[in-house]
């Protein structure tokens, strides 16, 4: 290829929200940018999913090949908790030799097809997306080359930024680590492990009011609204950090900058300003085609090809079915009689649902078969494995979608319209949560499900009583404000936000001009 070629390579976390909005990015990329070629490494079990979602954009064959994949490592991620922590020990540990042996011009073996791809031909990397849930591997591609221009890939909320990499005094975690050295050499903390007492000082919560930028409070203890297993990841948490703070050039953010506009200008005055880093809003490119109102027909049919679903959904009245999924990973299998008072208040009031079991840790507490069975022969329910959401989202009998509260799933209710009802459970979640179902009131919060230190008093009042009943009770309130006037307002509020959305992803608008920005501080392409 011609030395004006502009190489970048990318690692993708293993989690659909984040290469979704990947995908959506680089394709946008490759097909209006022709001397443009990326690489993108991910864990082997993910691969399919990744080069799913690139055949869902429909690329012509002149871009689509300027797209390579590589699936890396060859080891099983199994199921349960392993699911979660093996893809990221294995990406951390095999995209560093593969991406030196590309920088280097030489040949590349996929693990997920068998396929050889060759870089002899291709220079080497001059950008490095390295997602915030990958940063031992941004942190070594900076070690193989260290005139790539290191970015972090941020497919979150602008606010989570703010709290996770921002200092103290804006309410951010940017010390975490050094509180954490400091808490080891306490001496009640001593022979406990590094990362249970990382924990234990990053949920520290006293009672505190956290403000974010946009206008909503909440008190601390709010922002851990579930109760989570314990978990070593500490390390990945800290790394990202000293990613994002101290190796990268700057962050590629995947969602519009008007999206969360205070939030948006924070990070522009102390991690662009004061800081320096270069930031880069380039848009909410994953949900263009729904903005669009393109019909699943036009974005490959998937909905028609799940003849059960279809079937489901033909006699079903507008805006009466509701989603009830909780991404890629989520789910809440540490008190799943949540799960049961939910559907059973729908079964009560003959709302009918689709329940997705798609989640990684929804295998560790599945449905009673006597209880699956039940809720099949309703004929209110339907079970599946997966779901097209996207698609589902643009159905019009859908009404409203339980969701773990994911940027991605976030973005996609908001351009389809379905109203948002969460279930957050960690990281950004809660703050999606709040921001819109308190601060632009075009969603709701289930509060009755919360557990652990998130289940003490709310900010905006009520008592979490947190039994099966209270949760039955609080979906049959929402079921009944989705049916008035509530419904009504939230649905006129959740159309100005999806306006907003749309104007921002305008050609020639503001994710258009980030993205010229973009490239020009790359020395254009």
């Amino acid at each position: 290829m011609a030395n004006s070629t502009l190489h970048i390579a990318a690692c993708v976390y293993t989690a659909l929200g984040h290469i979704r909005a990947l995908v959506a990015f680089i394709s946008d990329l490759v097909d209006t940018r022709p001397n443009v070629v990326f690489t993108v490494f991910v864990y082997k079990s993910f691969f399919r999913k990744l080069e799913d979602e690139v055949n869902r954009w429909s690329l012509p064959d002149s871009a689509k090949s300027r797209i390579r994949l590589i699936g890396v490592s060859e080891i099983d991620a199994g199921e349960g908790l392993a699911a979660l922590a093996v893809p990221l020990e294995e990406t951390a540990k095999c995209v560093p030799p593969a991406y030196a042996t590309v920088a280097a011009g030489g040949a590349v073996t996929c693990t997920s097809t068998g396929n050889v791809l060759d870089y002899s031909e291709i220079p080497a990397p001059r950008v490095a997306l390295s997602d915030v849930m990958t940063p031992f591997v941004g942190q070594a591609l900076k070690a193989i080359t260290p005139n790539v221009k290191l970015l972090v890939f941020w497919p979150l909320t602008h606010g989570y930024f703010n709290r996770f990499y921002g200092s103290k005094n804006i309410g951010g975690l940017a010390e975490w680590e050094e509180d954490t050295k400091s808490a080891m050499a306490e001496e009640s903390n001593q022979g406990r492990p590094f990362a249970e007492v990382a924990r234990d000082v990053e949920r520290r919560c006293p009672g505190g009011l956290y403000r974010s930028p946009d206008g909503w409070e909440a008190y601390d203890y709010e922002l851990y609204p579930q109760e989570m297993p314990p978990g070593d990841i500490s390390p990945i948490f800290m790394a990202s950090i000293s990613q994002a703070r101290i190796m990268a050039d700057g962050t590629v953010f995947a969602c519009s900058e008007d999206f969360e506009p205070k939030s948006a200008h924070a990070i522009r005055e102390w991690y662009e300003r004061d800081m320096g880093k270069s930031v880069f809003f380039v848009g909410s490119r994953s949900v263009q085609r729904i903005l669009k109102e393109e019909s699943p027909s036009k974005t490959g049919g998937v909905l028609e090809q799940r003849e059960e679903l279809h079937t489901f959904l033909k006699d079903k009245a507008a805006k009466s079915v509701w989603l009830i999924s909780f991404g890629t990973f989520f789910y809440p299998f540490l008190h799943p009689s949540h799960v049961t008072a939910l559907i059973e208040a729908l079964l009560e009031s003959q709302t009918p649902f689709i329940f997705a079991q798609a989640s990684i840790m929804s295998t560790l507490a599945p449905l009673a078969p006597e209880f699956r069975e039940r809720i099949v022969s309703s004929g209110l329910g339907h079970i599946t494995e997966w779901v097209p959401q996207q698609e589902l989202l643009q159905h019009p009998a859908l009404g409203a979608f339980v969701t773990h509260g994911g940027a991605n799933s976030t973005l996609e209710a908001v351009a389809a319209g379905v109203v948002p009802i969460f279930w957050p459970f960690t990281t950004d979640q809660p703050f999606y949560a709040t921001y819109l179902s308190q601060q632009l009131d075009c969603g709701f919060e289930l509060i009755q499900v919360r557990t652990g230190p998130g289940a003490q008093q709310p900010r905006r009042g009520g008592i979490v009583q947190g039994t099966d009943e209270a949760v039955a009770g609080e979906v049959k309130e929402v079921i009944e404000c989705l049916g008035g006037e509530i419904g009504q307002k939230k649905r006129s509020n959740l159309a100005e936000l999806r306006a907003r959305l749309t104007q921002s992803l305008e050609l020639g608008g503001a994710a258009d001009s980030e993205t010229e920005k973009f490239f020009a501080f790359l020395g254009g392409a």
